[in-house]
């Protein structure tokens, strides 16, 4: 008899990186997947989308590329103060962007766990990489309420964990400053990249989650209380424990702004925030049709928003970066830097993805939460204000440069002089011409003194 999926748990981790990271990737066993029609699923999932789309999911490496790790039985459990708990892994990807941003994705199925109590544990606990705070006790607190005791990643004969106990070193926080090595990544996830390159967390303490819960009583509670849940605000909000928010009627405006109920009567409803995308669903509708949506179409949305996010705060770093740099290389690479900006707005930034209905009305839905058009002006700003910056840079170098030409023109004055003077039909025919070479010469020498003491300028500083 077939198992019968209970949900599913995706977590994306966008982060950046120096140089190049695909040639460790592939010694680590990673390998480049192109495009291909393995099943009706991959097509369904190509046509959805625009062509310029397409062509940046699946058919430029110069905007993105994905590689995948194989393996044949791959496990993801999770310990924590509630209970333990293992899930499949189907996939594990990664998705390389331009501008060295890169979105490490882990997909995995629940067929064990069936209550919803259950599903916000996964959720709370499975994305958490580092701790977000630490109490009296470090660690032990933090693990109390959001972080899990261990993450164990198990791929065939290969094992990788995380038990975070580094955090209870003050050592080892006070070298968190000043290491240049991103030290707050996980275990299992560097170990599973096996790549020595400098990694950078761009977002927070949290991967983003995709989850659906294919659920017919849980499905048919949220529909008749849709606003007013508790249980379906903390499954939105991934909230393992209490609600974030104890202020009911915030509670309800947060939920609608969160929930995208087209399908309310057919007991299907999604929930979008800045840090997650869950679906909740029957379970005959949701096995036979949403669970392949949610990992091929929604994921592929999702997965262009977050490159966004991480894409508009790594420009934001980038500007700091430049405008803390040397004033001879500010010019330059600020000229890199727009390059790169506008390569992103060109190829891979779209205000819509697909003609589909739900498919606009979703993607708009999770980039106005997410405040990516906001940020982006923002953005926009920052790097406008940053050319300025070079324009009035290169302006006051050009007028620098004017003004030494213009004291090199004064120096040579009285050499061309006397030199023209000198030309004159008026020198005695019986004067040897060496005897002029040195007058010639040692009149220029002076006058070149003496203008350059009067304009006050050294020698060196004409160049």
């Amino acid at each position: 008899m077939q198992k019968k999926i209970i949900s599913s748990h995706t977590f994306l981790l966008p982060f950046s990186f120096q140089g190049s990271i695909e040639k460790e990737l592939k010694q680590n066993g990673w390998q480049k997947k192109d495009l291909k029609f393995e099943s009706v699923v991959d097509y369904n999932e190509y046509v959805y989308f625009y062509k310029h789309v397409q062509d940046a999911l699946y058919n430029n490496d110069e905007i993105s590329k994905t590689y995948v790790y194989k393996f044949s039985k791959g496990t993801f459990s999770i310990e924590t103060s509630k209970g333990n708990y293992t899930l499949e892994l189907e996939n594990l990807t990664i998705r390389i962007f331009q501008n060295n941003i890169a979105i490490l994705v882990f997909s995995l199925e629940n067929y064990k766990y069936d209550k919803i109590e259950d599903i916000l544990v996964i959720n709370e606990f499975g994305r958490r990489i580092y701790p977000q705070f630490l109490g009296n006790n470090f660690i032990e607190d933090t693990q109390k309420k959001i972080l899990a005791k261990k993450i164990t990643l198990k791929l065939d004969d290969k094992e990788y964990s995380e038990d975070f106990g580094r955090f209870n070193d003050l050592g080892y926080l006070n070298r968190l400053k000043d290491s240049k090595e991103n030290l707050l990544f996980p275990e299992y996830i560097k170990k599973v990249l096996g790549t020595k390159s400098p990694l950078s967390l761009v977002l927070d303490d949290r991967m983003f989650v995709i989850s659906l819960f294919l659920n017919d009583d849980f499905a048919k509670q949220v529909q008749s209380e849709t606003y007013d849940n508790d249980t379906w605000y903390k499954y939105v909000f991934v909230d393992g424990d209490d609600k974030t928010c104890q202020n009911p009627p915030l509670c309800s405006k947060m939920l609608e702004e969160a929930t995208y109920s087209r399908w309310l009567n057919y007991g299907t409803l999604f929930g979008v925030t800045r840090y997650s995308f869950v679906a909740l669903s029957n379970g005959d509708y949701g096995r036979d049709l949403l669970l392949k949506h949610m990992k091929t179409i929604y994921l592929q949305m999702l997965m262009l928003l977050l490159a966004y996010r991480t894409m508009i705060v790594k420009f934001s770093d980038d500007i700091q970066d430049v405008t803390s740099a040397k004033e001879a290389d500010i010019v330059n690479r600020t000229t890199q830097l727009y390059k790169r900006y506008i390569q992103f707005l060109n190829k891979l930034y779209f205000r819509e993805v697909t003609a589909q209905d739900q498919g606009i009305e979703l993607f708009n839905q999770a980039k106005q939460i997410m405040q990516i058009d906001m940020q982006l002006k923002d953005l926009d700003h920052e790097i406008n204000e940053l050319q300025a910056y070079t324009k009035m840079l290169t302006a006051e170098k050009e007028n620098e440069h004017m003004r030494k030409l213009t004291q090199l023109g004064a120096v040579f004055l009285p050499g061309s002089f006397i030199a023209g003077f000198l030309g004159m039909n008026t020198i005695p025919a019986n004067v040897t011409g060496w005897f002029w070479t040195i007058v010639v010469g040692v009149s220029i020498v002076f006058a070149t003194r003496y203008v350059l003491k009067k304009v006050n300028i050294k020698y060196k500083e004409l160049f």
